[in-house]
């Protein structure tokens, strides 16, 4: 393998990959929607268009309360806009699932291999997509990727000193996740910090698009109060990547004894992931956070690659490779015990029928189950009608389904209240075999009337509970959100066709 010759390789692999990836996703359509935060995200959409537009107020899910609604809306605006076309709710959260992961990695394969070179964006897509658990999470939480690729083209623009795409695309990572919007923050003050020939430029970009972002921001200090930073049963749950950890941190030992400035950005991630996620290891070594680490590990293949001979270029080639894609050995933290598992890469679970076991990977929708009963809720019910349920997971499903408010969230980074779902609901959907009282939904409420009942659920109708009187207004109207973000892709494909203009010049 000739070093003037074997790019073309690394190329050709990764587009292999690519290609797979894009196949995984595409057969993944008719499984969807993956895990709980699509119900989530299906119903916050849903307000948005009943109240035309993005609502400051969470109407919906803790009905008929009211508390701030403090995550990001433009993963939900997307949704809506997906269903204005003329998809339903189920739909609308399949094709995002199955767009997106493809195009994430493809952009990020893209982006470093622009900056770098082909050896770099191989070893990063190698070693990111063959971790099954950050592939998952990748999939799994849509505003997390979407944010990335908005916060990886940032400072990739940086670099090419394009400031309105930056600055745009950085603003735009504040409306999509909060968490990922702050680690790329903390990035990019710390490239500012020590990188003296752009200190200037990442300042200018984060100044101006912390003002477009203004109105989040604010959104965020306003309602402090209600956020509740909650582990969500994490620390007892987490993969980590030997491979990723051992060869990361020697990467990292190596850039700081080489005093390697090109990779300030990669550290800088780093930081910022163990900052907002050191209360949440499984974002921090299985997901999102693993981001720095991995692009530190295929910086460090992509530096031997360069040194060594083309012989030993290609057995490094082969051997990594063929771990990663066909193992990828893990350390599997379940229940608050480690277990050691040798074949757990993405192809393997694949490959095997095994992805199922993995709780983020698997689909809870079942229209044989579900539809009877949404169908039911919507011919017996008002339109805000609140759903209660013994069952959080439940009320998240079937609400978001049937577009109707509920009682109980699992939204649990804001303050929840704790109810009585035998009695706080106009629908009481009871999952059988869920009863923590040991007592009948009946026995708790006399008054409700049984109107639907299967294997699984009994659903009854409680008589002259309070219901919503009506739905709040928008706070921002779609009607001006929609052209803001038109002039957004406008500006943002302007600045790249003269990119493109003077590369051919």
């Amino acid at each position: 393998m000739h070093k003037d010759n074997n790019l073309k390789i690394f190329d050709l692999v990764s587009l292999i990959m690519l290609g797979l990836i894009l196949l995984l996703s595409l057969s993944r359509f008719t499984l969807g929607p993956q895990f709980i935060d699509g119900y989530y995200h299906l119903a916050t959409a849903n307000a948005f268009i009943n109240s035309g537009g993005w609502v400051g107020i969470d109407y919906w899910s803790i009905a008929p309360l009211e508390r701030p609604h403090l995550y990001p809306p433009l993963y939900h605006i997307l949704i809506a806009f997906i269903k204005s076309l003329g998809a339903d709710g189920i739909s609308a959260i399949k094709i995002t699932e199955v767009s997106i992961p493809p195009l994430f990695f493809l952009l990020l394969w893209h982006r470093l291999r622009a900056q770098f070179s082909p050896v770099f964006s191989h070893y990063f897509l190698l070693t990111s997509a063959s971790f099954f658990a950050f592939y998952v999470s990748v999939s799994a939480n849509i505003p997390a990727s979407l944010a990335l690729i908005f916060g990886v083209y940032s400072q990739y623009f940086i670099t090419r000193k394009k400031y309105t795409s930056a600055i745009l695309l950085f603003a735009l990572s504040f409306y999509t996740h909060a968490g990922i919007s702050f680690i790329f923050l903390i990035a990019f003050l710390f490239c500012a910090c020590l990188d003296k020939k752009l200190r200037a430029d990442y300042l200018k970009v984060i100044t101006y698009s912390l003002l477009l972002s203004s109105l989040m921001l604010y959104h965020y200090a306003k309602n402090i109060s209600h956020l509740t930073l909650s582990v969500v049963n994490q620390s007892k749950f987490s993969h980590f990547s030997p491979f990723i950890i051992t060869i990361g941190i020697t990467s990292a030992i190596y850039c700081l004894r080489k005093k390697k400035t090109d990779c300030l950005f990669f550290f800088g991630y780093l930081i910022g992931s163990c900052i907002i996620f050191f209360k949440y290891p499984y974002r921090l070594f299985s997901a999102q956070g693993a981001l720095g680490l991995i692009w530190l590990a295929a910086y460090f293949l992509m530096n031997l690659h360069n040194k060594i001979s083309p012989r030993k270029g290609l057995i490094l080639f082969l051997i990594t490779s063929f771990f990663l894609f066909f193992a990828h050995s893990t350390l599997d933290l379940k229940e608050g015990k480690l277990k050691f598992n040798p074949l757990n890469s993405t192809y393997h679970n694949v490959a095997s029928g095994t992805t199922e076991e993995s709780i983020e990977f698997s689909s809870l929708y079942s229209a044989s189950i579900y539809d009877p009963l949404v169908a039911t809720i919507k011919d017996k019910t008002r339109t805000l009608d609140i759903i209660s349920s013994n069952s959080e997971l439940s009320t998240q499903i079937v609400s978001s389904l049937s577009n109707r408010p509920g009682a109980q969230t699992i939204f649990k980074e804001t303050n929840r209240r704790h109810i009585n779902p035998a009695t706080s609901g106009n629908i009481i959907l009871w999952l059988k075999g869920e009863n923590n009282t040991g007592l009948l939904p009946t026995q708790q409420n006399p008054n409700l009337e049984k109107i639907y009942e299967d294997k699984l659920f009994s659903l009854y109708r409680n008589p002259g509970f309070y219901t919503l009187t009506n739905t709040p207004k928008a706070a921002v109207p779609f009607y001006i959100i929609i052209p803001i973000l038109c002039i957004f892709t406008i500006l943002i494909l302007r600045d790249n066709l003269n990119i493109a203009r003077k590369n051919k010049s």
